[in-house]
């Protein structure tokens, strides 16, 4: 998803949702949501409100059973709100050099 600045057609937020089928859950759908990025010029314009709803609606009109996302502590409380709950450990292996990233704020 991309929300964009009309009329200079700017993009000023990302988020990416994928949806995998699973094997248990009697084959069932979970999403899971990633990237969640808003310019910081629009911050507070619920811009990453519209973004997490629409892939929260989109989920269900998939019919996902879970919608899934990994986050950084400070951004807990931004996701609280719209019913996530803490859940699991993350974890991560890398594979290689990851790539320099601009901002890492959600």
């Amino acid at each position: 998803y991309m929300a964009n600045y009309q009329p200079n057609v700017v993009v000023v937020g990302t988020a990416m949702m994928h949806l995998q089928h699973k094997l248990s859950y009697n084959c069932g759908t979970a999403g899971h949501l990633e990237d969640v990025v808003v310019d910081q010029r629009v911050r507070g314009c619920r811009v990453g409100e519209r973004l997490v709803q629409k892939a929260i609606d989109t989920a269900k009109a998939k019919g996902c059973y879970k919608l899934m996302l990994t986050c950084y502590e400070k951004t807990v409380p931004y996701y609280l709100p719209f019913g996530f709950k803490r859940h699991d450990i993350g974890m991560k292996l890398v594979l290689k050099e990851e790539y320099p990233q601009v901002n890492q704020e959600h």
